[in-house]
């Protein structure tokens, strides 16, 4: 078993929370569009590190996963280094998804 396997599964249940949300968020975006508001180009901005750019969020919860399997592969201070930007970016990402939440609600 890896010597990473609890925090693999650690960030495995994280990253599935923000797939839940994503897809929720994404079911309200595509009502938005259907009544044409929420124009923009993109979630995020290219400065937040994610290679993907989306109208959605799904693509960014799989644009993670896909970088969780090559973080298997590293080791030592790649690894580490890796991980910070991975978890960063998923910690934006959630962050998004409840500011996008908490900003629904208040309207």
């Amino acid at each position: 078993m890896s010597e990473h396997a609890a925090l693999y599964e650690h960030l495995s249940n994280n990253l599935k929370q923000a797939y839940r949300q994503a897809i929720d968020a994404d079911a309200i975006l595509n009502e938005m569009l259907k009544l044409d508001v929420g124009k923009f180009n993109a979630v995020f901005t290219e400065e937040s590190g994610f290679e993907t750019e989306s109208v959605r969020f799904k693509p960014y919860v799989e644009e993670l996963a896909e970088q969780m399997e090559g973080l298997k592969t590293l080791e030592g201070e790649t690894f580490e280094q890796a991980l910070k930007a991975w978890v960063g970016k998923l910690e934006l990402l959630l962050r998004t998804l409840a500011e996008f939440k908490r900003n629904l609600k208040s309207k």
